[in-house]
């Protein structure tokens, strides 16, 4: 089952807690420009899964969901240009923390 038949379900159902296991609640705190954008991709989601409302939640959890398991036949941690973007973006993120900090 691919990422997107994930999201498909689990808007479908309206549910976004993880099955299975307890939960373990996180924050996260994202800029009001990474909110409104990931907003907009939910909503858009939920028109073209002909759903109500596909939650933040969800869309976050599958996203880790395919970045720490992949899809199915791949591994996304082993794709070498997604390697680099991630390292990046870490690199990135730290300094900002430091010059801040």
């Amino acid at each position: 089952m691919t990422a997107a038949q994930n999201l498909e379900d689990a808007a479908s159902t309206e549910t976004a807690r993880p099955t299975g296991k307890t939960a373990i609640r996180t924050t996260l705190d994202l800029t009001p420009d990474m909110n409104r954008a990931t907003k907009r991709w939910c909503a858009k989601a939920a028109v073209e899964a002909d759903v109500s409302a596909v939650p933040m939640a969800t869309l976050l959890r599958l996203l880790l969901e395919v970045l720490l398991e992949g899809e199915p036949q791949e591994d996304p941690l082993h794709d070498p240009e997604l390697q680099s973007r991630l390292h990046n973006a870490m690199l990135r993120g730290i300094t900002r923390v430091q010059d801040s900090g």
